[in-house]
């Protein structure tokens, strides 16, 4: 066997090219890519680092349907929908479901919050079995 042949058939191929951040870089509010092009005639595969500036945006309100079961769901909507508004309908339909999603977030943080933690402590342990398998 001819010594090219040999040391061709015991190479092992591996991407070793990385890009290497700090703390301060991460903290940054951006977002962050890194596209990695098809490797030439070198070892190394050229990079390029694409970011960002991102904005802060409030999360959208999203109302969950479990929220329904709950009786104090329904003590909360009487009475923001008990409350008098002046104006046409729509101003008055719109200030009732402002007021609704302002109470819905509060409620929703008071009664779920740890129901959240719980769900993620789940996912959690899940993983770990799986993994163990």
């Amino acid at each position: 066997m001819e010594l090219r042949a040999l040391l061709n058939a015991s190479r092992k191929m591996s991407k070793i090219d990385k890009v290497l951040i700090n703390m301060e870089w991460k903290n940054l509010p951006r977002e962050t890519k890194v596209i990695f092009y098809q490797q030439g005639v070198s070892d190394h595969t050229p990079m390029v680092i694409k970011w960002h500036e991102t904005e802060f945006k409030a999360i959208p309100f999203r109302f969950c349907n479990a929220w329904i079961l709950y009786k104090d769901f329904k003590v909360l909507l009487e009475e923001v929908w008990d409350q008098i508004h002046y104006g046409n309908h729509v101003y008055i339909l719109t200030a009732k479901l402002k007021e609704l999603k302002k109470r819905l977030k509060g409620w929703s943080k008071q009664h779920f919050s740890r129901l959240r933690y719980q769900v993620t402590e789940a996912k959690e342990k899940l993983t770990e079995l799986q993994d163990k398998m």
